[in-house]
């Protein structure tokens, strides 16, 4: 019976050992298996850092053009405002510049011109003053009157005057 307890602890413990051994084994291969995945997933992480900085890289320089643009656009904008603003100012300048210039010693003259009478304005003023007139005195076919009579003013005898058009239609109660 011992014996047979020997020889049953016997390989009880080769069973043990060569589980121990299995065990230890499959565990050293998982281990290295895992640290394989960790170099992986180390060389996964330095590529996708290098992809990112790569796009930062890009969108850097778009920013920088984008802003490139921009300023040349607000410098383009200013300088137009500038030349609209000193436009009469950069004018007299040039209209100055054509007399010559004066000493500040010397004597200045001043020319001043003044508007006079404009003709023609005065005689087509005058041209229609007479036709009115004449029209007025009968002179080309008619009384004076508009056709349905004279034409009543608006106060009559320092009263409001209802029959002239000015008051609306106030003058059609007199009509019948």
């Amino acid at each position: 019976i011992r014996d047979t307890q020997n020889q049953a602890l016997s390989k009880q413990m080769e069973a043990l050992s060569d589980a121990y051994k299995s065990g230890a084994d499959l565990y050293g291969t998982e281990a290295g298996r895992a640290l394989e995945g960790a170099r992986q997933y180390a060389q996964l992480g330095e590529t996708e850092q290098n992809q990112r900085l790569r796009e930062l890289t890009g969108l850097e320089s778009i920013g920088a053009k984008r802003q490139e643009l921009a300023q040349k656009s607000a410098d383009l904008r200013y300088q137009d405002f500038s030349a609209q603003r000193d436009y009469d100012l950069n004018q007299a300048k040039e209209l100055a510049e054509i007399g010559g210039s004066v000493s500040p010693s010397g004597p200045a003259t001043t020319i001043r011109t003044e508007p006079g009478r404009n003709n023609t304005a005065a005689i087509l003023g005058a041209g229609l003053q007479a036709i009115g007139t004449i029209g007025a005195l009968g002179g080309f076919g008619g009384r004076g009157y508009k056709d349905g009579g004279k034409i009543e003013s608006p106060i009559k005898d320092g009263k409001r005057n209802l029959k002239s058009p000015m008051h609306g239609l106030g003058w059609l109660k007199d009509v019948r």
